[in-house]
């Protein structure tokens, strides 16, 4: 939910834990009810940025019973659609899609450097010289005075 601007990652990890862990706890399964209420509302809300049918009593029971059932399935579900959103750039995810190539290149560009006090060792010799290029040679054709069988 993170990329969708509903709830920062580690906040929403954090309180799961918690509400999670004050539900084994406690004689009233209250906190149980509290994470349902809470991750209902959090679907109701990304339905909504992603424009599907939201507040109404279908999809607020459907969303409550599905969290309620299979927590760890609705949770993959809305993380599988953000990623989707992500990849076909919906205004919703726009602003917050990852960038691969600006999350590599950092590691790439340190890991290329020498470390102090050591020398450079050389470029490999495969990347060095280019490799020589196959002459084909041409193939005899073989006609009907041929000796060899199919």
């Amino acid at each position: 939910m993170d990329m969708t601007s509903i709830i920062a990652f580690w906040p929403a990890a954090v309180g799961f834990l918690f509400l999670v862990t004050s539900d084994l706890l406690l004689p009233v399964p209250v906190c149980g009810l509290i994470l349902v209420a809470l991750m209902t509302y959090g679907r109701q809300r990304l339905r909504k940025g992603f424009e599907m049918d939201h507040g109404d009593f279908k999809s607020v029971c459907g969303d409550c019973l599905f969290v309620s059932f299979c927590t760890p399935c609705a949770i993959s579900q809305e993380a599988r659609h953000a990623e989707k959103a992500a990849e076909v750039n919906h205004p919703l995810v726009a602003s917050k899609r990852p960038l691969e190539a600006e999350a590599t290149a950092p590691a790439q560009g340190a890991m290329s450097q020498p470390e102090a006090g050591s020398t450079p060792s050389p470029p490999p010799a495969a990347a060095a010289a280019p490799a020589p290029a196959k002459k084909e040679e041409p193939k005899a054709d073989k006609g009907a005075d041929s000796d060899e069988e199919f």
